[in-house]
């Protein structure tokens, strides 16, 4: 019986010390799912997981840099961010643990959080990666402006189609080890600092402090490595330093930012005392004088009318928008006499697209009164007739196109229109006059028609695919049209001329007197062409440029295009003013009336939503 007492407290022992190890067990066990729960867990999400004993939660919440780590594939983001900015509207804020309670649960949940991990890289959310490719270092996201993501630069090889590929034009070009890229130049030229970035290329601060702090730059590629840059960011760098040059300045810097230029001058001009110290302080006390007109914009007190008229005062020009009466998307403007003009657009129901613009308004009284005049003359036009152009013939008729066959005439005196009807349908989106003779371009048929004065209907002259012309010494034409395209007609011959460029053309204008073309087109292309030879002109501007045309006198150009852009780059400095005007449309036309005197001539500029604008270097 004591043996069997002693063998029954042995078991009992045994038995006692089983029971303890269970209870300690069962202590961590609620220890671990203490510790779970304090981590975000619910009790549905443990029991809907098998094998882990981790939701899809904890996962997020497991991630120190959860959505950032799913994204750093694209190369844009830099490790040592630890939370996502939500500046671009499309990732949202990774969760933030507790770093203590991190610390103290490490060992007892070592294995469920690696696994947690993998399935965290292996269960993120594919649509971030692809919404949200070029997410800078700063959270903003890499979207550029006019389109040019859809024209992404890669480095390394490169076709010609894209539009980065021709180093004459001064674009990326195939070899990212080359240093004689325009990208590399303009970054590492000294004037090229973090406010010129942010303001002409909307980069944001960190992304313009970053790419200021990688100088000297070797390559394309090494710009390419720089946190915050990413696909969009560089093609839109490059782009800009296709249009920029250091010897081209802006008009209203250059005379702002002379020692010269005062409070007093300011003052004088019609700023406020306060405003204008503002503006001098910031250029004498800052750390460099402006170097973009977005950084004037960011004085405070400083607006577009301030801006506005300190450009006029500068004399780089002056512009007024005038009350058309209309919204409808206006498209040509063409002058005839005595500073008269006719504007045209698309149809828009209950708003006139024919306009007529007297430089002295018949019916004006008193000095209050409006010293022009528009008169809406669309009752005599055909209901849903959209005109895309307008020009007048040497003897003063006026010749309009659009859309379908229909053509018509406008004779000034009475406001007389009659119809005329092309055998070609489709779109016409151009028409240029020399002496008596018209011509059409036939945008869908890709046919360009002459027109004479006793004609009942356009003929063919030629085929050719163009979005302009313009007529070079009378008899020969000028033609360019997409990717650069350039070609010269002369006696029944078309000959294809080498532009250089790749962009879209989709302007020209000759002028006579100098011998000179200018062509405007996407991402702000401003090309001269004389004597032969193509030059690249330093536009600084990445806008879409519609329409130009070079003053009577042949001393300076006006271009517009897209988001208000109106440039007028001066030749004999080659200095650019970007103007400002109050008014948000994409401006489509832009022509000089006919006085001889520059200093008494101005320019109409029309465009979307109604818009007209006149020009002038009256201060």
């Amino acid at each position: 019986m004591k043996t069997n007492r002693f063998r029954f407290l042995g078991v009992s022992r045994q038995l006692g010390r089983a029971l303890v190890s269970l209870f300690i067990a069962a202590l961590l066990l609620l220890s671990l799912d203490a510790c779970t729960r304090s981590k975000g867990h619910s009790s549905a999400d443990l029991d809907a997981t098998a094998g882990t004993d981790q939701s899809t939660s904890d996962q997020t919440a497991d991630q120190s840099t959860g959505d950032q780590t799913a994204d750093q594939s694209t190369g844009d983001q830099t490790a040592d961010q630890s939370t996502v900015d939500t500046s671009d509207g499309g990732l949202e804020d990774a969760s933030t643990m507790d770093q203590a309670l991190a610390d103290a649960t490490a060992d007892a949940t070592a294995d469920a959080t690696a696994d947690t991990t993998a399935d965290a890289d292996d269960t993120s959310n594919p649509d971030l990666q692809d919404l949200s490719p070029d997410v800078e270092s700063d959270g903003e996201s890499d979207v550029a402006p006019n389109d040019l993501s859809d024209d992404q630069v890669t480095l390394g090889d490169q076709s010609g189609d894209d539009g980065t590929g021709d180093q004459s034009s001064g674009d990326l070009g195939g070899d990212a080890t080359t240093s004689s890229s325009k990208l590399v130049q303009f970054l590492n030229d000294p004037a090229t600092n973090a406010d010129l970035l942010r303001y002409a290329l909307s980069l944001s601060q960190t992304t313009a402090n970053n790419l200021v702090a990688g100088k000297p730059y070797t390559s394309d590629a090494s710009v390419d490595a720089i946190d915050g840059v990413g696909g969009a960011t560089l093609a839109r760098l490059a782009a800009y330093a296709n249009n920029w040059s250091p010897a081209t300045k802006d008009c209203l810097l250059n005379w702002l930012n002379a020692g010269s230029t005062s409070e007093t001058t300011l003052t004088d001009a019609g700023v406020s005392s306060v405003v204008a110290k503002a503006i001098i302080d910031h250029r004498d006390l800052g750390p460099n004088p402006y170097d973009h007109k977005g950084e004037l914009d960011a004085v405070k007190g400083v607006g577009p009318a301030t801006i506005a008229l300190l450009e006029a005062t500068a004399g780089c020009g002056k512009l007024e928008l005038l009350n058309s009466g209309s919204v409808a998307p206006l498209t040509d403007v063409a002058f005839f006499e005595n500073g008269n003009a006719l504007i045209v657009g698309g149809y828009q129901q209950g708003t006139g697209n024919v306009l007529r613009f007297y430089e002295f308004n018949p019916d004006a009284i008193t000095p209050a009164d409006d010293p022009h005049a528009l008169y809406d003359l669309s009752s005599s036009i055909a209901a849903g007739m959209s005109f895309y152009s307008v020009d007048f013939t040497q003897s003063g008729t006026g010749i309009l196109v659009g859309e379908g066959s229909t053509i018509y005439k406008y004779l000034p005196e009475g406001d007389q229109f009659s119809m005329l009807t092309s055998d070609l349908s489709g779109i016409h989106n151009r028409v240029k006059t020399s002496g008596d003779t018209a011509l059409l371009n036939n945008l869908d048929n890709q046919t360009l028609l002459q027109l004479g004065s006793s004609d009942s209907k356009p003929s063919a002259l030629l085929v050719a695919a163009l979005n302009d012309f313009a007529f070079v010494g009378g008899s020969e034409l000028l033609l360019v049209g997409d990717s650069g395209s350039v070609q010269h007609w002369a006696a029944n011959t078309l000959t294809p001329l080498q532009s250089g460029q790749q962009e879209h053309l989709f302007s020209v204008f000759y002028h006579a007197a100098t011998q000179r073309a200018l062509l405007v087109g996407d991402k702000g292309t401003l090309v001269s062409f004389s004597g032969g030879v193509f030059q690249r002109l330093a536009s600084r501007t990445i806008a879409v440029l519609k329409d130009v045309a070079i003053s009577p006198d042949g001393t300076y150009a006006l271009v517009v295009g897209a988001d208000s852009t109106v440039l007028r780059y001066v030749f004999a400095d080659d200095s650019v003013a970007s103007l400002t005007i109050s008014v948000n449309a994409d401006l489509e036309s832009v022509a000089f009336s006919k006085h001889s005197d520059p200093a008494n001539g101005f320019a109409l500029i029309v465009g979307q939503k109604g818009v007209v604008i006149k020009f002038s270097l009256a201060k």
